[in-house]
């Protein structure tokens, strides 16, 4: 069975590694001139091993065949890979068992959209014989670049084979993605380090004329965006730390003042919209049923499985999910959620919004002036306490070689190919590209010409001559239908500590609150030296995958199914109506086996972790 929850590092293994700071990090990889890669292009005949690929197609006129960097890659590969398009497609799973039923998989299986990593798609490819076994001595062999960048890292290759080797045969039947950079622990105190830290929390919009009516003194959107670009890399979460909201009760109060508020001034506008989109599904799982549970009550291992970490935070059996839908439907019997299940909700203006969906900046009618919206880190009084830093050696899959394509003799050439992919030079040209800049390590910067390539990959703008016009994708937001999946599709969004964003000071990024409140709020805790190192025990873990996998399926098929219609009833029935109906949604809850999986789980979960 693919393992399904990551294999965390104890903290002997984290000690041990952290002598590897000490270390100097080698000097940028040299890259060719863009005239001389031109020119060797152009001078040498190919001969390519041309392969197919899974991925995307580009969605721009300025195809992959024609940048720079695809000839560098297929120069230094030999191999020429031809996409065969995933644009469109909604359902993997059904994709991939259709694809394995007509035999129309291409050579290469190659995409990071969970292909490997959920178990019944990896399952099928690799029962169904549509994936190459790649033995260790093989691998080894053929991946020196991919060898020397886990050294740099303080990893062994043979420790990061075995991590992720199938259980059954002990062997690679795809080639994971690299680990994170941080197992360095000078990586691990730079922005990049804080930005990668995991701190699970919630975050609410909320427009800011509200907001400094309703508490007097609050600092406006505006003036967040005026302190960055006078503070930016400076600036700590102290400046903009007048979150008030550290529990449902104080969300209730707020919520109470803003409904009044709206009356008064006689506004078009919904009091609060908890969710990203309208089902009930999102209702249930949005930012708020987390609200100042999962630090107190469960301080560790909701945040550190890796797969179903949110669903695991909350069981429906528990007292904290009873008093949240008791909380929601106290909020609809309010008056402060009206239409939130409606096809229509998300076209209004709210005083509150969950923090995925995209606010609207209108003029407001209480000032005469354009209003802004405050993320505000929400219910920080149970996340303040601990942020945890990850360590995995096992990882996510990322290129899988077809078997009814290839042999074992052809695993030369498709390593090789593999390995350029995960080289430090590759992703150098990835992060910088072709004689665009100069400068080493953190002074690194753009050469003046190039202003709109900096843009681009700092802020995501576009113009004439951007970075796609070399190639570059500003992979940190970009979406997979923008990529060249022949130089950007094996390594999985391989974007590091060296790459632009981070390597520039933060005033050169343009302002996002969505980015830079959460940034600063993380710097905040890890500067307060609150981070866990988790140590985890391999058979224990092995228990708890087994029960959680249960758990899963059992979930989806006795819950979700009905969740739609009760739900509903639950949350707009009347307040005196709410208990006899919680009553009917935890019978329908009860008819599975899920109470009895849940007490096993969260038991075998208690024993799994320590500080």
């Amino acid at each position: 069975m693919k393992k399904i929850l990551a294999l965390l590092l104890g903290i002997a293994v984290v000690l041990t590694l952290a002598g590897c700071s000490e270390n100097q990090l080698p000097e940028s990889v040299s890259t060719p001139k863009l005239e001389e890669a031109i020119q060797d292009v152009q001078e040498t005949d190919h001969g390519f091993k041309t392969v197919t690929m899974l991925g995307f197609e580009a969605l721009t006129d300025r195809k992959s065949d024609s940048d720079i960097l695809t000839d560098i890659w297929r120069e230094k590969t030999n191999v020429k890979a031809e996409i065969q398009a995933l644009n469109g497609v909604n359902d993997y799973t059904a994709y991939i068992t259709n694809a394995v039923a007509g035999n129309t998989l291409p050579d290469i299986i190659a995409v990071d959209e969970g292909i490997f990593d959920v178990e019944e798609r990896f399952e099928l490819l690799k029962n169904s014989g549509f994936l190459l076994s790649i033995p260790f001595e093989t691998a080894k062999e053929y991946m020196p670049q991919t060898i020397a960048r886990l050294e740099r890292m303080g990893i062994s290759f043979e420790d990061w084979y075995y991590a992720n080797a199938d259980e059954d045969t002990g062997e690679w039947y795809y080639i994971p993605t690299l680990p994170s950079p941080l197992f360095q622990e000078d990586i691990r105190d730079s922005r990049y380090g804080i930005d990668n830290t995991e701190i699970n929390i919630s975050y609410i919009w909320i427009r800011d004329d509200i907001l400094n009516t309703v508490e007097q003194g609050s600092v406006p959107a505006s003036t967040i965006e005026t302190l960055y670009d006078v503070y930016a890399d400076n600036m700590n979460y102290a400046y903009i730390d007048d979150s008030h909201i550290n529990s449902l009760d104080d969300l209730s109060e707020y919520l109470k003042k803003a409904q009044e508020c709206i009356k008064a001034y006689g506004l078009d506008v919904g009091v609060i919209h908890p969710a990203a989109d309208n089902s009930a599904a999102a209702i249930k799982w949005s930012g708020y049923s987390f609200a100042d549970r999962i630090f107190d009550d469960m301080p560790l291992y909701p945040n550190n499985i890796a797969f179903g970490s949110d669903d695991l935070a909350f069981f429906e059996s528990t007292d904290e999910w009873h008093d949240y839908l008791l909380w929601l439907n106290t909020a609809y019997n309010n008056g402060w959620i009206t239409d939130f299940m409606s096809d229509t909700s998300n076209s209004r203006s709210y005083a509150v919004m969950n923090w995925w969906l995209e606010p609207k900046t209108e003029i407001s009618p209480i000032t005469g002036n354009e209003y802004g919206w405050r993320l505000f880190p929400a219910f920080t009084s149970s996340t303040s306490g601990g942020a945890a830093v990850k360590l995995s050696l096992e990882t996510r899959g990322a290129v899988g070689f077809n078997a009814k394509r290839f042999g074992q003799a052809d695993l030369e050439w498709l390593l090789k190919w593999a390995d350029w992919n995960y080289s430090l030079e590759a992703q150098e040209l990835r992060n910088w590209g072709v004689d665009l800049s100069e400068g080493e390590g953190q002074q690194r910067r753009f050469k003046d010409e190039y202003d709109q390539v900096a843009d681009y990959m700092l802020s995501g703008i576009s113009g004439e001559n951007d970075g796609w016009k070399y190639g570059l994708v500003n992979a940190l937001s970009g979406s997979y239908e923008y990529w060249n999946h022949e130089v950007y599709g094996v390594c999985s969004r391989d974007v590091g500590y060296e790459s632009p964003f981070y390597v520039y000071d933060l005033n050169n990024i343009k302002f996002d609150q969505r980015y830079f409140v959460p940034y600063l709020y993380k710097k905040d805790i890890v500067d307060k030296g609150k981070v866990l190192y988790i140590e985890l025990d391999s058979e224990k873990e092995e228990k708890a995958k087994a029960v959680y996998a249960v758990l899963e399926q059992e979930y989806t098929l006795n819950v979700e199914i009905a969740m739609e219609v009760v739900f509903k009833k639950l949350i707009t029935c009347s307040g005196s109506d709410f208990e006899k109906e919680y009553k009917a949604y935890m019978e329908l809850y009860n008819k599975s086996t899920l109470k009895g999986m849940e007490d096993s789980l969260s038991e075998s979960l208690k024993q799994l972790f320590e500080k």
